[in-house]
């Protein structure tokens, strides 16, 4: 059986994080989702098998260079609210949303 690059990849990642999880085999297949026999047969063929060339891609693609970021300070303000009240007679009136409650209670009581 000939192994493609992307298989041979996937299990030597598995192998190794296995190595290095300091679990058992099958504990780290079962945390994993892998098939405990598949994995040591995997095991045996990475050891074994050669890598079918025709399988991996001519060249990798060359990573492009990050562009420079420039961090500005910026100021954001709350927005501002506003309070509005209006009477079934048709009257309307906006507060800003600072005004202290006491404020609000003294207005509210002048109102017919």
């Amino acid at each position: 059986m000939i192994i493609t690059a992307e298989k041979r990849a996937f299990w030597s990642k598995h192998q190794q994080d296995w190595q290095a999880s300091g679990v058992t085999q099958r504990a780290y297949c079962q945390r994993e989702g892998l098939g405990y026999s598949t994995f040591g047969a995997w095991r045996q063929r990475l050891n074994t098998d050669p890598i079918d060339q025709s399988a991996q891609p001519a060249s990798l693609p060359k990573p492009r260079p990050s562009p420079q970021l420039t961090m500005v300070p910026v100021n954001v303000a709350a927005p501002r609210m506003t309070v509005e009240l209006c009477s079934p007679g048709g009257w309307q009136v906006q507060l800003p949303g600072s005004i202290d409650l006491a404020g609000l209670a003294h207005l509210l009581r002048q109102l017919p």
